[in-house]
């Protein structure tokens, strides 16, 4: 019997040998990740095991094929998080189903938690594949490494979603972070093809840049140009929010990726600044266009992009949390 978590009463509590079986409705890498950490967390609350699926339920990152052996698209980049495939789970006499949904309770930064790294640390770990391609990664950045995520493409017109950086804004306060620590290189993360040469010429041969899928326009989600698309895009996402956590200091925009690298990251960046320019309207012709009209007018103006400037470099601590953009 499958059960929805929402049919069950608070006060509820199991025994740890039924299954919870996770699972996520769209949502991009570091979000779904997210949706999972905190629905471990719940499994825990209930006494349940927790496992997940995406292979039973859809997502965003799964391939008509198997990838490394495996359907499930959580396991083509990392363990299965308990001792119960999915198969066992869904042959079990009762498992409870998380409903596909991130709880409502979630923090809005995964990085002001301390127990969302707990559950990180103690249930999520990278496959030998994924092993593999990070220790290739090995020594590429390091403690004078400044860490920039610029998005922008795509994340200009997503309704609900952070208002992301303008061009000027990226290189402006990363340039003033790269002087005033004394950093020598540059890793670069961003999904638009048309900002390299813009960093490369304000950093020169300093700059770092990974051979990742880049688009000039648009959305990377909404084509499939090589083999095993949506697959690498996952894979891409996880090794640069990985080596963006080991950088010496970071600049970034309100996302989930850079809010993943923080967590990982523990409180060792010398500086984080992180810029928030408010949140996308919910309406869908709006937020098309919002992004662009703020972009025109004054920073922190009443209708302009909002420019707040938080430093996070003692993150993850109460006092330090920015405000919500909502």
């Amino acid at each position: 019997m499958l059960l929805r978590i929402s049919e069950l009463e608070p006060q509820f509590r199991f025994d740890r040998a039924i299954p919870y079986i996770i699972s996520r409705k769209g949502g991009g890498f570091f979000s779904i990740l997210s949706t999972v950490l905190c629905q471990i967390r719940i499994a825990e609350r209930l006494g349940l095991t927790p496992v997940v699926d995406f292979e039973n339920y859809a997502s965003t990152y799964g391939e008509e094929h198997a990838v490394y052996g495996v359907r499930n698209s959580w396991e083509y980049y990392f363990l299965p998080v308990s001792a119960l495939s999915t198969d066992q789970a869904h042959g079990a006499p009762l498992a409870i189903e998380s409903g596909g949904e991130h709880p409502k309770d979630a923090p809005e930064y995964m990085a002001s938690d301390p127990d969302l790294l707990r559950i990180w640390n103690q249930y999520v770990a990278l496959n030998r594949p994924m092993v593999d391609f990070d220790n290739l990664r090995d020594g590429l950045v390091g403690e004078e490494t400044l860490g920039i995520h610029f998005r922008g493409n795509e994340m200009r017109t997503a309704k609900k979603h952070p208002l992301p950086m303008t061009l000027n804004q990226a290189l402006s306060s990363s340039k003033k972070m790269f002087d005033s620590h004394n950093l020598d290189t540059v890793y670069l993360v961003t999904e638009g093809l048309q900002y390299i040469s813009k960093f490369r010429r304000t950093f020169g041969k300093r700059l770092l840049v990974d051979q990742t899928y880049r688009i000039r326009y648009g959305n990377a989600y909404g084509t499939y140009p090589r083999p095993n698309h949506k697959f690498l895009l996952g894979k891409e996402a996880l090794m640069s929010a990985l080596t963006l956590s080991r950088c010496g200091g970071l600049v970034a925009s309100d996302s989930n990726l850079s809010d993943f690298s923080i967590m990982v990251n523990q409180s060792r960046y010398r500086a984080v600044v992180l810029i928030k320019n408010g949140t996308n309207s919910a309406n869908k012709h709006v937020a098309n266009v919002a992004w662009y009209f703020k972009a025109l007018l004054p920073l922190g103006s009443r209708y302009g992009l909002k420019n707040h400037l938080h430093d996070l470099t003692s993150w993850p601590r109460q006092e330090n949390l920015p405000p919500s953009s909502i």
